[in-house]
């Protein structure tokens, strides 16, 4: 900072600001103008898309997940949607399946579907108005890693469907099956979820599995109760 001794002006020539504060004239260095690259630019937009689709999604899942209150886990959803975004705007994202980042996220850091059910899954939608689930024969004996006290498996579906650009178009549909936990075979299973997208829609497909004794109560470990996404696909 300088101080004025002369010819007292005030304003900025060449970079430079004078000015006066408490009857002394000083002149001080403009500050400079920061500029954001394209990248910053498409990053900072892409964030502001992410999180608030990122919570809507995670209220939308509710039904499955075993800890929705869990910041850490909130985090790192919210990275997974940034991660998939990547230096793209919502505006130029193509239609696509299988998304990066999203698809297999686990609500549950100490365990996962894939951990506790040895199957292969498998969503798609059908139709702009309904959402298939299949899941093949298996034996649970042998196909899930359930807990000794387990007699019976129950399985939570929900698909969610939100607008990257309006939030309030979001809707979700879930359904329940349950297993008996035993050394045979279950019959396939295909279910069928009515639920309607739209262009420019992310759709999550999340699973969740509680294992219960044979007087129906529920094993609320955490390494017991597996909560993850088995699909997700953007509408374009």
């Amino acid at each position: 900072m300088a101080i004025q001794t002369v010819n007292f002006v005030k304003g900025t020539i060449g970079g430079v600001v004078f000015y006066e504060m408490s009857g002394g004239h000083f002149a001080r260095s403009a500050p400079k103008k920061m500029t954001q690259s394209e990248a910053t630019k498409k990053r900072s937009k892409n964030f502001g898309i992410a999180s608030p689709a990122a919570a809507a999604i995670r209220r939308l899942l509710s039904p499955v997940l075993p800890f929705p209150k869990d910041q850490a886990m909130q985090r790192s959803f919210n990275g997974a949607l940034i991660n998939w975004l990547k230096q793209k705007n919502a505006e130029e994202l193509s239609p696509g399946i299988n998304l990066p980042f999203i698809t297999g996220f686990s609500f549950n850091k100490k365990t996962a579907i894939g951990d506790r059910w040895k199957i292969n899954i498998t969503c798609n939608q059908v139709s702009a108005d309904e959402v298939q689930i299949h899941i093949p024969a298996f034996n649970p004996a042998i196909s899930i890693a359930a807990p000794a006290s387990a007699s019976t498996v129950e399985c939570t579906f929900v698909a969610a469907c939100c607008h990257l650009i309006d939030k309030n178009a979001a809707s979700a549909r879930e359904v329940s099956v349950a297993f008996p936990y035993h050394d045979s075979m279950v019959s396939h299973r295909l279910l069928s979820l009515p639920l309607t997208t739209l262009p420019g829609c992310l759709v999550v497909v999340a699973a969740s599995m509680k294992f219960k004794s044979g007087l129906g109560i529920p094993d609320y470990r955490p390494e017991y109760l597996p909560s993850s996404v088995i699909g997700a696909w953007y509408t374009g």
